[in-house]
């Protein structure tokens, strides 16, 4: 029986029912943030029937350190996230190479909890290049979903802390390195994406949201209507928020926190796609530039993914080639 979000505009539930075989967690320490047999609530206007589920908890490695960085690709959770290792060469737009390091992403302590755990990816400017990070699905037939990310972007301070946790989680706003992208994905190729991205050189409450393509390269012009730039987020991106993209026929949503950011009904990808996070920079006209030896971090505390896919039961994942340039980091399909 699929998990059906109904068609109406007020907030409404979207009921995973336990008959339903669900893999909530891609390891056994990974405790969902959600019970399966119970419900995932949902916001938007347009009916959608989900058949799988899936959490991945990154922050229940509870004897991770401070000290200690453990490389996502040794740990059970590399089973449904590959960690990138391509490079990019600098085009017209971009001023350095950009090589992913799957050394970039790993868990450690997280800052506020010593306790608990979180994802990291990392970027950092070298003299001659930036050393990046990026992770995508391994399953690359998804086909419409509602995929949230809680994370925050860090400073090299804030990763490396190991004294007491903060009082209040949501603490003032810190000072991030300017320079860098933070990117949330659902890829297919460069005319077939939905994006969230966040540019650390922006004010710490806004976020650009966008189909693909939301540029023309020809008239040097946007996209009318493929995208929008919010200035208001609710909380600052340097804090602890719950990124949320809804992929459903004929509109992508973009939420935080659960309040609705925009909706864009141009562009929506029609073709069965993967996800993705990165952290990049390249030193370009998107990102702007980085100082020589600075590091700018993205941690994440939770995947949550309710999704279909393209063949029902067929876990198969498409591959990818990447582009030479590009706002998002680069891909192709």
């Amino acid at each position: 029986m699929p998990l059906l979000i109904p068609p109406y505009p007020l907030p409404m539930k979207i009921f995973i029912l336990p008959s339903l075989s669900l893999s909530t967690v891609a390891s056994s320490f990974a405790l969902p943030l959600h019970n399966p047999t119970k419900d995932i609530p949902i916001l938007g206007s347009d009916t959608a029937d989900f058949t799988h589920y899936k959490f991945w908890d990154f922050r229940a490695m509870s004897t991770v350190q401070n000290t200690t960085q453990i490389p996502l690709e040794h740990t059970p959770f590399n089973t449904a996230w590959e960690a990138q290792s391509w490079r990019r060469e600098p085009t017209g737009d971009s001023s350095w190479p950009m090589v992913n390091s799957k050394a970039n992403v790993f868990l450690t302590q997280h800052p506020d909890q010593p306790s608990s755990s979180i994802l990291v990816l990392r970027t950092t400017r070298f003299s001659n290049y930036f050393s990046t990070a990026e992770i995508e699905s391994r399953l690359g037939n998804y086909q419409h979903c509602s995929w949230r990310v809680r994370m925050r972007l860090m400073s090299q301070s804030t990763i490396s802390e190991n004294d007491s946790p903060s009082q209040d989680p949501g603490r003032a706003a810190e000072r991030v390195p300017p320079g860098a992208c933070a990117g949330m994905f659902i890829y297919r190729s460069a005319t077939c994406e939905s994006d969230l991205e966040i540019l650390t050189s922006d004010s710490q409450r806004t976020i650009h949201y966008a189909n693909q393509p939301d540029y023309d390269p020809v008239s040097d012009r946007m996209t009318p209507g493929f995208s929008r730039t919010v200035t208001d987020l609710p909380a600052p991106w340097t804090t602890w928020v719950t990124h949320r993209m809804d992929w459903a026929p004929g509109a992508t949503r973009w939420y935080a926190d659960d309040q609705l950011q925009t909706v864009i009904e141009l562009g929506v990808p029609d073709r069965p796609s993967l996800v993705a996070l990165n952290l990049w920079s390249d030193g370009g006209v998107w990102t702007g530039d980085m100082a020589v030896g600075q590091s700018v971090y993205l941690g994440i505390e939770w995947i949550e993914l309710a999704y279909n896919l393209s063949t029902p039961g067929l876990d198969v994942p498409f591959r990818f080639r990447r582009k030479t340039s590009g706002k998002d980091g680069g891909f192709l399909e």
